[in-house]
C-alpha cells in the first residue's frame, strides 16, 4: 500500500497496489501554487515496481522520479513547479500489497 500525502492541500491518499496495476493520480493545486508530496509510508518490490512522478497534468510531463527507492516509500518527498503531479505505479505479475506481500 502507498500512502502520501500532498502538503499544499493536506490531503491523504492510500492505495493498495495489485498485481499488474497501472494506477495514475492526477493532483491539482486549489490555488495555482507547485505541488508537495510526501510519502508516509509504503513499499515496493524492489526488483521489479515502480512509481514515477512527473512535474504535471500528464505522463508528458517532466520526470521528477521513477523507481522504488529500493523497495521502501517511506520518507520520499518531491516538490514540483507545477500547480499539477502526475503519479503512475506499475507493477508486475508478482508480489504486490494486494497479496500481503507489501506493507501499507
Amino acid at each position: 500500500m502507498i500512502n502520501l500525502t500532498d502538503d499544499n492541500a493536506s490531503r491523504n491518499l492510500t492505495h493498495c497496489y495489485e498485481n499488474l496495476d497501472n494506477t495514475c493520480w492526477i493532483i491539482n493545486s486549489e490555488d495555482g501554487s507547485a505541488i508537495n508530496v510526501n510519502f508516509n509510508a509504503g513499499t515496493l518490490e524492489n526488483c521489479c515496481d515502480t512509481i514515477t512522478i512527473y512535474d504535471g497534468a500528464n505522463d508528458t510531463a517532466p520526470v521528477l522520479y521513477q523507481g522504488n527507492n529500493g523497495g521502501n516509500l517511506s520518507g520520499l518527498q518531491f516538490t514540483g513547479t507545477s500547480e499539477h503531479m502526475f503519479i503512475k505505479i506499475n507493477s508486475n505479475e508478482a508480489v504486490s500489497c494486494s497479496t500481503n506481500e507489501g506493507v501499507q
